[in-house]
C-alpha cells in the first residue's frame, strides 16, 4: 500500500482549504517481531502544512495590539463589560477609542472595555503603554493585563490618573508566570479602586484612548517550544471491551504499512496494517485507519507507528465505561439548585441552599417560588425547553436500558427502591411544575438573574431571581415532558403523575388558546436566551404525548397531521424536538395510530440514519458530524446523531445503526482531530478548564461533564483570539474563558448518558 495523491489534487485543496494549528509529533518508531525498522517512507503532497500557522514567538518590537490607532473605524476589537450599575456606549471617534460612559457604577470594573488576542511568553519582556484623556479631570482608571479567568489577577497594571489633554502612560514588565496564550488587555473605568472616588458624581463623562501598544523588548529568554498535547494517533483513551471493533485513526502525510500495538512492557502484542488516506476537509488532514480488533486480552496498551508517534494510553476490558457513566450520570445532582449539596454526596461540590428566594415575574411585583431543578449550565439559570430534552433523554434511557440504572447512585433518594435516575428526573419535574402560571396554564421560559454571576459558588449568586415571560415553545415542551412523566411515575406515585398529566392538559389547553409567541430576551436581561420562534416541533411532542396517554385520537391527531406539514420535524435538540414526538408515535398502542402517519415517521428515522451511516463511512474519524457542524455544542450534536442512529434501530433494527453510534462514542473519548476526551475526568487528556462556575470557584473540575467542542464560529473573545487560523474540526482549546468551547450543560450530558446506557455495557 503506497498510494501517492495527484499534485492536482493537491493544488485544488490548496486552493479551497484554510489552516489548521498543529504540531509534527516525533518519531516514535514501530518495533516489529523482527526488530527491523522502516527505512523507507514515502509522503503524501503536504497541502496543509503551507497553510498551518508559524509558531506564534514575541518579534523584538512587534505590537500585538491590532488596530492600535484605531485607524480602522470599521474594526474596533475591543469589547464592553457592565455591571454594579455601569453603562457605557463605544465607539471610534476621530481615530480615537471613546468610550462614553453614563454611569461608572459602584466598582472599578462596572465600566470596562477589553481586548483578547495577546499573548504573554515566559520571561519575554515587555513595554505596555497608551495615550489616554478624559473629560472628568483626575478620573482614575486601571489599565491591565491579566489572567482571563479565575482571580483575574494582573501581570502589569498601570493606574493613572487622568487629564482633559492626551498624556502617554507606560510600564514595563517581564512575564515571571508561565505563558499565557490569551491573557486579557482590559481598562477598567469605573469607580477609583482605591476609595476617592466615594461619593463622586460619576455620570455623563467620555475617556478616549488611543495608541495602544504591547510590544516584546528582549525575548532572549524565552523558550518557544510549547507543549503540543494533540496526537497523531487517536484512539478511545478509556478503551475498548474485548469483543468491540477497535480502529485506531491516524493523521499525517507519511505513507506507513503497519502499526503496532504495545504493552505496558513495550512487548509488540499485535501488528496490522494502516488503509487509506481519507482527505479530510474539516481538520485539513489526511487520515488513516488501523484495525486491531484482534486484540482481545484484558490490559493496557498504546499504538505506535514510523512518523505518526504514539497513541494515549487506552485499556481493554469488561469495565471500562462505568466510572465515566456514573459521574456522567452524578452530575445532575451537583447542578441540582434550591437545597443543600452535602459532602456526603457532593463531596468538593457541596454547598448550601442556593436561589431559594421567590422570583419576581418580569414586568409585575407580582413574586413565585420556583426554587429547585437543575442549574442548566456553566451558569446558574434555569431554562424550561433544554430541562424537557434532558428529561426526555433520561427517561427514554431508563426505558430502554433499565439495567444500566441502579438505586445506589450516591444521592439524597438513594436506597428508597426507586431507580435514581427516576428520583432526579423527578426533581427537575418539581422545578418545572412550580415554572407554570397556576391560573392560565401558560409556562415562564426561564428563571435567572438579570445578567450571569461572577465565577462564585451557587450560594453566592444573590441577585433578583427574574421569571421571564411566557413562551410558545417553553408551554408545549412543558406540556410534552410533564404528559411523558405520567408514563413512567404513575406505577411509582400514582398522585404525583397524575399532577403531571393535569399540568400538561392545561398547558396544551393554554397553547392552543392563546397567541403567545417565541421567545426573546427583554432588553434588560442579558442571561442565556435559548430563543426559539418555531414552535411546531414542540405542539407535534405533546400532541403525540398526550395521544399516548389519553388515546383520544378526535383531538390530538388532527393537530399531529398539521404539524407534519409542510416538513415533519425531527431534530433531537432544545430548538427542534420533533424526533421525540416521532419516537412516542412509534412507541404508542398502534390502535391510537395512523398507518401512514407511522410510515412517514419510521421513514424520517431510517433516512437520517442511513445519511449517518455514509457520513460516517466518508470522514477520517468515522462520525456523522458534516464540515458545517462545528458549531456551538457540536459534541451535543455527535451525541445526539449517535442517539438517532439507535432510535432508526429500534424501530428498524439494523446492526450498522448500533456500530456507527458506538463510533460516535469513540470520537466523544478521543477519537478525535484535537485527541481530546471531551468527558472530563476521564481519559488521558481531558478537559480542566471548563466554562463551568462551581469548578473555577473551587479551582477543580468537576468529573463526568461533556464539553461542548470544536466550534468554528468562535463565539467568545478568547476562542477569536487563539484559534483564528484554525481548521473547523480543530477550533477547540481548553480554558474556562472559551465558553462557546468549553461550557458544560445538563442537555449535553444527557443524551450521552443515553446511547452509552444503550451501547457501553454499563449495567
Amino acid at each position: 500500500m503506497k498510494r501517492i495523491i495527484s499534485m492536482l489534487l493537491a493544488m485544488s485543496m490548496l486552493v479551497s482549504l484554510a489552516a489548521c494549528g498543529g504540531n509534527e509529533e516525533p518519531v516514535v518508531p514501530v518495533v516489529t517481531e523482527s526488530d527491523t525498522a522502516v527505512t523507507e517512507i514515502e509522503y503524501l503532497p503536504d497541502v496543509f502544512e503551507v497553510l498551518r500557522p508559524k509558531e506564534d514567538f514575541a518579534a523584538i518590537g512587534e505590537n500585538v495590539v491590532k488596530n492600535p490607532g484605531f485607524d480602522d473605524a470599521s474594526n474596533l476589537l475591543w469589547t464592553p463589560y457592565e455591571e454594579s450599575g455601569g453603562s457605557a456606549e463605544l465607539s471610534i471617534s476621530g481615530n480615537q477609542f471613546l468610550v462614553n460612559i453614563a454611569d461608572g457604577g459602584k466598582v472599578s470594573h462596572a465600566v470596562q472595555v477589553y481586548y483578547d488576542g495577546v499573548k504573554l511568553h515566559q520571561y519575554a519582556k515587555y513595554t505596555f503603554s497608551f495615550d489616554a484623556r478624559c473629560t472628568l479631570p483626575g478620573k482614575k482608571i486601571e489599565a491591565r493585563l491579566q489572567v482571563n479567568g479565575g482571580d483575574y489577577h494582573a501581570y502589569a497594571i498601570i493606574e493613572p490618573a487622568l487629564t482633559e489633554e492626551m498624556q502617554t502612560y507606560t510600564i514595563d514588565f517581564t512575564m515571571e508566570e508561565k505563558t499565557d496564550i490569551a491573557p486579557r488587555l482590559c481598562f477598567n473605568l469605573g469607580r477609583a479602586v482605591d476609595g476617592s472616588e466615594e461619593g463622586a458624581d460619576l455620570t455623563n463623562y467620555r475617556v478616549y484612548i488611543d495608541n495602544i501598544s504591547v510590544a516584546c523588548t528582549d525575548n532572549s529568554k524565552v523558550e518557544f517550544e510549547a507543549e503540543d498535547l494533540s496526537k497523531n494517533i487517536n484512539i478511545n483513551q478509556l478503551g475498548y471491551t474485548p469483543d468491540a471493533e477497535k480502529i485506531a485513526v491516524f493523521r499525517g502525510n507519511a505513507v506507513i504499512d503497519s502499526f503496532a500495538v504495545v504493552d505496558e512492557d513495550g512487548n509488540v502484542v499485535y501488528t496490522g496494517d494502516i488503509t487509506g488516506p481519507i482527505e479530510n476537509y474539516s481538520a485539513f488532514e489526511y487520515n488513516w485507519h488501523g484495525d486491531f480488533s484482534a486484540v482481545t486480552e484484558p490490559g493496557t496498551y498504546r499504538i505506535v507507528a514510523d512518523e505518526f508517534g504514539d497513541s494515549y494510553p487506552f485499556t481493554i476490558g469488561e469495565d471500562i465505561y462505568n466510572d465515566a457513566f456514573a459521574d456522567l450520570v452524578h452530575m445532575f445532582y451537583i447542578q441540582r439548585c434550591g437545597c443543600e449539596l452535602t459532602a456526603e454526596h457532593a463531596g468538593d461540590f457541596a454547598h448550601p441552599v442556593c436561589h431559594n428566594t421567590p422570583a419576581r415575574i418580569y414586568g409585575t411585583d407580582k413574586t413565585m417560588d420556583v426554587s429547585g431543578g437543575w442549574h442548566d449550565a456553566g451558569d446558574y439559570g434555569r431554562y424550561v425547553d433544554p430541562a424537557a430534552k434532558t428529561i426526555a433523554d433520561l427517561l427514554l434511557a431508563y426505558s430502554a436500558a433499565p439495567e444500566a440504572f441502579g438505586d445506589d447512585c450516591n444521592i439524597p433518594e438513594s436506597g428508597n427502591g426507586i431507580p435514581d435516575i427516576l428520583d432526579e428526573v423527578r426533581y427537575e419535574l418539581e422545578w418545572m411544575l412550580k415554572m407554570q402560571d397556576p391560573e392560565t396554564g401558560g409556562v415562564y421560559h426561564k428563571v435567572t438573574c438579570a445578567n450571569f454571576p461572577g465565577n462564585v459558588m451557587p450560594q453566592d449568586e444573590t441577585e433578583e431571581l427574574i421569571l421571564s415571560p411566557m413562551s410558545r415553545t417553553a408551554t408545549y415542551s412543558f406540556a410534552a415532558s410533564c404528559a411523558m412523566a405520567y408514563r413512567y411515575y404513575k406505577d411509582i406515585d400514582a398522585e404525583f403523575a397524575q399532577t403531571c398529566l393535569d399540568a400538561a392538559l392545561k398547558a396544551y389547553d393554554f397553547g392552543m388558546n392563546n397567541n403567545i409567541l417565541g421567545f426573546k430576551n427583554p432588553e434588560d436581561i442579558l442571561t442565556g436566551e435559548y430563543g426559539d420562534g418555531v414552535s411546531n416541533d414542540e405542539h407535534l411532542w405533546a400532541s403525540c404525548e398526550l395521544l399516548s396517554i389519553t388515546g383520544d385520537v378526535e383531538t390530538y391527531e388532527p393537530q399531529i397531521t398539521k404539524r407534519m406539514k409542510p416538513a415533519i420535524p425531527g431534530g433531537l435538540g432544545w430548538a427542534d424536538m420533533g424526533a421525540y414526538a416521532l419516537h412516542t408515535y412509534l412507541s404508542m398502542d398502534e390502535a391510537y395510530t395512523n398507518p401512514e402517519i407511522r410510515e412517514q415517521f419510521l421513514y424520517c428515522f431510517t433516512a437520517k440514519a442511513e445519511n449517518y451511516l455514509k457520513a460516517s463511512d466518508e470522514y477520517g474519524y468515522r462520525i456523522s458530524l458534516p464540515n458545517s457542524g462545528y458549531i456551538w455544542g457540536s459534541n451535543m450534536t455527535v451525541a445526539n446523531n449517535a442517539m438517532m442512529l439507535l432510535f432508526a434501530n429500534e424501530f428498524a433494527p439494523n446492526e450498522e445503526y448500533v456500530e456507527c453510534a458506538k463510533q460516535h462514542i469513540d470520537y466523544l473519548f478521543g477519537v478525535n482531530p484535537v485527541s481530546y476526551s471531551f468527558v472530563t475526568g476521564h481519559g488521558a487528556l481531558t478537559p480542566n478548564g471548563t466554562h463551568h462556575r462551581p469548578s473555577i470557584a473551587l479551582g477543580q473540575t468537576l468529573p463526568g461533564m461533556l464539553v461542548g467542542g470544536p466550534n468554528c464560529n468562535l463565539e467568545d473573545p478568547f476562542a477569536l483570539s487563539t484559534l483564528s487560523t484554525a481548521a473547523p474540526a480543530c477550533c477547540y482549546i481548553d480554558n474556562t474563558a472559551a465558553y462557546s468551547l468549553n461550557e458544560i450543560t445538563i442537555y449535553w450530558n444527557s443524551p450521552l448518558v443515553y446511547v452509552m446506557a444503550l451501547v457501553c455495557d454499563v449495567a
